[in-house]
Formats: structure tokens, C-alpha cells, sequence
């Protein structure tokens, strides 16, 4: 399963910054053209990689920048399922409609 920083639309929502990105790593922020896009993108799901992941500097060298600074707060801190990522993750294994992924409680979590 890949992460929500790898959808094929996520240049729109966040700034990959690869020379920040530790040697070996660059193809963990590598779109993934196959990643449903017919859902939200949230920046809160527990699939997000936080704002330092896999950096040359963690604190000092962001390796993602939100494009919308609020989303700077919850990006990669999630403790648990949003109901996004239940419903993401049921979608990958043909459990339920992409379409039905769309949900309103974005970033709540335990639905």
C-alpha cells in the first residue's frame, strides 16, 4: 500500500523537497500513478509522512511542505485510523466503492 504523499496529485497539496531527503529514500516520496484519486487528499491520514520523514536533518531539513500551513499541525502526528484510511484501505481490497471514500469526518478518527 502506498502513501498519501505518493498520489499522483499530491504536488498539489504538498512541496517534495529531495535534497533534504536522505541518500536511498527518494523513491519513498515517488508517485504512484495507480492511488485512487477519487478521494480526498488528507494530509492527516495515518498514511501521511510527517514534514521530516527520511531527512538528511530531521528538525532543520523538511523533506515535505504542506502547501496549506494548517496542515503542517497534523501531517504524520496521527495515532490511529482516520475514517478515510479505513475506508482507503478496504478500497485496495476491493471491499467497498472508491466513491464512498469521499467521507465527511476527514480527520476524525475511529470511525
Amino acid at each position: 500500500m502506498s502513501h498519501v504523499q505518493q498520489r499522483s496529485d499530491s504536488a498539489d497539496y504538498v512541496d517534495k523537497i529531495e535534497a533534504n531527503v536522505m541518500d536511498g529514500f527518494v523513491s519513498q516520496f515517488a508517485p504512484n500513478p495507480n492511488m485512487c484519486l477519487e478521494c480526498t487528499y488528507l494530509p492527516c491520514s495515518v498514511m501521511h509522512y510527517g514534514a521530516y520523514a527520511f531527512s538528511v536533518s530531521k528538525g532543520t531539513s523538511p523533506t515535505l511542505q504542506p502547501r496549506d500551513p494548517l496542515n503542517l499541525i497534523t501531517m504524520g502526528i496521527q495515532k490511529g485510523l482516520t475514517a478515510y484510511d479505513i475506508c482507503t484501505i478496504n478500497r485496495e481490497y476491493g471491499l467497498t466503492d472508491a466513491r464512498t471514500c469521499d467521507s465527511p469526518s476527514g480527520c476524525k478518527f475511529g470511525d
